[in-house]
């Protein structure tokens, strides 16, 4: 089995990221490599994401959600004996009301030590992800304050 993972350090409280973490419906407003989320967002459901890149829709299981702390997809790849992913998302607080948004990918199978270039650089573009998340949450998170 490989590993990967990527994080970064949102300043804003760990419900305001979940809130737009899971708030699929308004991904576009912000993401800049998923365009569309449709699915059922449970335990055993089945979400479809529409990268920007990519030719075609990709389907994930939603193998749990920890309401406001993880939530865990995996997909497989032609058979899962070939390549079978697993992806999370996990919050933790941090001091000072920050809040750190953790991605992991668990990859297994017969192909994943010959393509885990080819998969780490896909994994990679979720940086774009995090990036965007940071600036959208925190920017909401200061209209919120100035608001008040």
């Amino acid at each position: 089995m490989r590993h990967f993972e990527i994080q970064v350090d949102i300043t804003a409280p760990k419900e305001k990221v979940w809130e737009v973490l899971v708030d699929f419906d308004n991904y576009v407003d912000w993401n800049p490599t998923i365009t569309k989320v449709t699915g059922n967002f449970e335990a055993g459901g089945t979400i479809t994401f529409k990268f920007r890149k990519a030719p075609r829709p990709t389907d994930a299981y939603v193998e749990s959600i920890d309401e406001g702390r993880m939530f865990v997809f995996s997909r497989c790849l032609l058979l899962p004996s070939l390549i079978h992913m697993v992806h999370d998302f996990e919050l933790q607080v941090l001091e000072h009301g920050e809040t750190r948004l953790i991605q992991r990918w668990h990859c297994r199978g017969l192909l994943v030590p010959l393509i885990w270039k080819k998969l780490t650089s896909g994994m990679k573009t979720f940086n774009k992800f995090n990036g965007a998340l940071k600036s959208y949450v925190e920017n909401k998170t200061h209209e919120s304050v100035r608001s008040v």
